[in-house]
């Protein structure tokens, strides 16, 4: 977990520096931006999932 953190980093460094090369400023920081709501998305999702499944097995009626 901690090695795809560090290679998550390390593209948003070459990005980065790709976007500075060309001037992308404004480009890199749109990037960023659907990046975060992509993370905040996902983070969400998994909060949800295991409440989802804790319902699903205690709303089950025998």
């Amino acid at each position: 977990m901690h090695q795809r953190e560090e290679e998550e980093e390390e593209e948003e460094e070459e990005e980065h520096m790709a976007a500075c090369t060309r001037g992308g400023e404004e480009e890199e920081e749109e990037e960023e931006e659907e990046e975060e709501e992509e993370e905040e998305e996902e983070e969400r999702t998994r909060r949800e999932r295991p409440q989802a499944a804790q319902a699903g097995e205690d709303g089950r009626v025998g």
